[in-house]
């Protein structure tokens, strides 16, 4: 089917239209509309699969809560990618970090922020008074943090040498 008919069939089915309807209006035959829908589930299927066992649940569970077959799961977990449930698997590991606080840009954020108002409020005491040591240690701690959790910049190229072959050019600023 085309975009345009997948597009209308998509229109129509949200309107109630039956199967029959819908394939002489957009002119295709019902079977063709029964394996698109067909195709469809099984998508939207194995999209929510990589989802639940990204985020941990176990097969069984995973069956459990999309109301399918324990046999029907392991056919369908087999139809998807390694590559793309171990990418899912990461996605979701670098989001719980990110949500708490344990990747190095939000550590560095955080620190950051406790920087600037260590750096403020030294500006506001004179040297003289005992805490302002200790708050100068801070200070002194947390600057020697952001300096060690610089990250170099660098930007890269990818060119094609003349056999088709992927060249790389690194450059830092």
């Amino acid at each position: 089917m085309t975009n345009r008919q997948i597009e209308l069939f998509e229109n129509y089915k949200s309107k109630n239209w039956k199967l029959p309807r819908i394939a002489k209006q957009i002119k295709v035959s019902v079977q063709k509309l029964e394996e698109y829908e067909k195709e469809d589930l099984e998508n939207e299927l194995r999209w929510n699969f990589v989802h639940l066992r990204s985020k941990g649940f176990s097969i069984e569970d995973i069956a459990e809560k999309l109301n399918i077959s324990l046999s029907y799961i392991i056919e369908l977990s087999g139809s998807i990618s390694p590559d793309i449930l171990s990418n899912y698997k990461t996605l979701a590991i670098d989001k719980i970090q990110s949500d708490n606080f344990v990747t190095k840009s939000k550590r560095i954020e955080i620190v950051g922020e406790q920087f600037k108002a260590l750096k403020d409020e030294l500006s506001k005491r004179d040297f003289k008074d005992v805490p302002t040591e200790k708050l100068l240690i801070l200070f002194l701690k947390y600057g020697e943090f952001l300096k060690n959790s610089e990250i170099k910049i660098g930007l890269k190229s990818v060119e094609l040498d003349e056999y088709g072959s992927k060249k790389v050019e690194k450059w830092s600023i």
